[in-house]
């Protein structure tokens, strides 16, 4: 399956680069570098269902549905949204025709998606 990062997706990952350099924390960013735009990718470029179903496993809460609102948006109705856990990090991505689109990222204390820039 092809797989696309689009712009939110890299500019969150590079801010949660560029936090964890900031603070020292030189190892956890090359391994964050490693996983969010080499690892993930090619595994659910491989595996594109691994992650959860994104609307099945979260409360209807005005953060869930505005990310609901803002894939549609950008890919419409006939996607399928869905999430992977990678170590601290949530990495939501949506799943339509064949290609897989990593759309945001975000650390799993933070609440909400942002899509801005797309």
């Amino acid at each position: 399956m092809r797989v696309v990062l689009r712009e939110a997706y890299e500019r969150r990952v590079d801010e949660e680069l560029a936090y964890l350099i900031e603070n020292g924390a030189y190892a956890a960013a090359q391994r964050l570098l490693n996983q969010a735009y080499d690892v993930l990718p090619d595994l659910l470029g491989k595996f594109p269902r691994i992650g959860r179903d994104f609307l099945g496993r979260n409360p209807a809460t005005p953060q869930v549905q505005d990310a609901w609102e803002q894939a549609r948006e950008l890919l419409g109705d006939d996607m399928e949204l869905r999430e992977y856990i990678l170590g601290d990090y949530l990495a939501l991505y949506a799943i339509h025709e064949d290609t897989l689109h990593l759309l945001t990222f975000r650390h799993h204390w933070q609440a909400g998606f942002d899509f801005g820039g797309e």
